[in-house]
């Protein structure tokens, strides 16, 4: 485990596939390798929903998500997404670290950043399809249950994801005002979770207004 490090969260871009492809290929297993084009319909899509996390110039953790619709799910490498005209749920479809970085808190941090962005969005659940025996950890950081699928569509779905996937469920808690704010920066010295207010980031509120 690395114990030197300052984590920074900043909005990831179109121009950052090859940061993005780094991390998955470390995490994940081929299954669930998403290609560019996919990876840039997202981030095209709902750019408030893409996040990295980086220690100085090295890439560690990333979350992708975006509004949807309870009992469904994004199919892998779907290069043809569109948003919901009536989203109801924050789908997280990757909040994904680097092995050497996990048992760090930064998935604790990433989830809490859902959260915020549910809350911008107004939306009051989260969704998501754990893999590779993540369901315990998404239990732990976000109250998270698992919907067994009764539709046959959304059965499929779910079977591409591999044997050990389960479509999960959250409604989100809301922390005051404070708390919610982005998390921008992690100090292993002072061993404390700073928020945006004390950093140099920006919210996917200011980043509407600071992007050019």
């Amino acid at each position: 485990m690395v114990t030197d490090f300052a984590l920074q969260l900043r909005p990831m871009t179109k121009h950052d596939f090859l940061l993005f492809d780094a991390i998955q290929r470390d995490a994940y297993l081929p299954l669930f390798l998403e290609n560019k084009a996919a990876f840039l319909r997202k981030v095209e899509l709902f750019p408030d929903g893409n996040w990295i996390v980086e220690d100085g110039p090295r890439p560690v953790a990333y979350l992708v998500c975006h509004p949807w619709v309870l009992n469904d799910l994004v199919p892998l490498n779907d290069t043809s997404l569109r948003l919901p005209p009536s989203p109801n749920c924050l789908y997280i479809h990757s909040a994904t670290v680097i092995l050497e970085y996990q048992r760090m808190g930064i998935g604790h941090m990433l989830c809490a950043h859902a959260k915020h962005v549910a809350h911008l969005s107004e939306l009051t659940y989260m969704a998501l399809v754990s893999v590779q025996d993540s369901k315990q950890f998404w239990r732990k950081v976000g109250r998270f249950h698992t919907v067994r699928p009764v539709e046959p569509a959304m059965r499929d779905k779910l079977a591409a994801y591999g044997p050990d996937a389960q479509y999960m469920v959250a409604r989100c808690v809301w922390f005051p005002i404070e708390s919610t704010k982005s998390p921008a920066l992690y100090n292993s010295t002072s061993n404390k979770l700073w928020t945006i207010n004390r950093c140099r980031g920006t919210t996917s509120h200011d980043r509407q207004q600071t992007d050019t």
